[in-house]
């Protein structure tokens, strides 16, 4: 099985499974990645996977073709680091994006995440705030970082309005575009 640079990873919380999406057929296929357990979100490099378990950071190396994986590390948080959002965008092999998960903080901030090589525990001088979201905007799902630096996030309010977004990357302020979904 080989994967291109854009294939669609899928983590199921459920079976603790990593799969890929065949688009042809539009079927899951499992891929082989050991040590997975619990998590909320992944992403990936050409080189890296990440596995987000909301506490830590679950690191495999990765080759994709054929396709294979090895597992590296888990990253812990010290106390006092923030919780991890449920979406994640890796950058590179060494950077993360996603917001603080901090229950009842408002502003919703927007955070980088350094993981460099010999990183096993993350403390607050491994992560930048970048910004916040508008005031009453919860993130939900993955973000994603263009290559023209746009941050484009998924969002709701605290009417359950659903918005994507768009911000300049990384400075944020008010978002260059915000289409309200209707539901």
């Amino acid at each position: 099985l080989c994967l291109g640079l854009c294939s669609i990873l899928y983590i199921s919380f459920d079976s603790q499974q990593i799969y890929t999406l065949d688009l042809g057929s539009f079927s899951y296929q499992p891929l082989p990645f050991s040590n997975v357990g619990a998590r909320s979100d992944i992403a990936h490099t050409a080189n890296r996977v990440f596995a987000n378990t909301n506490n830590d950071i679950k690191v495999w190396n990765i080759s994709l073709c054929p396709f294979s994986s090895s597992y590296v590390k888990q990253v812990g948080r010290t106390p006092g680091t923030p919780p991890f959002g449920t979406g994640l965008f890796a950058i590179n092999d060494n950077t993360l994006l996603t917001w603080d998960s901090t229950v009842g903080l408002s502003p919703r901030p927007i955070i980088r995440v350094n993981l460099t090589p010999n990183l096993d525990t993350i403390n607050t001088s491994n992560i930048d705030v970048l910004f916040n979201l508008p005031i009453g905007r919860e993130p939900f799902g993955d973000l994603i970082l263009t290559n023209s630096n746009k941050l484009i996030i998924f969002n709701r309010d605290s009417d359950n309005d659903v918005f994507i977004s768009q911000f300049v990357y990384p400075t944020g302020g008010s978002p260059e575009v915000d289409i309200q979904l209707t539901q």
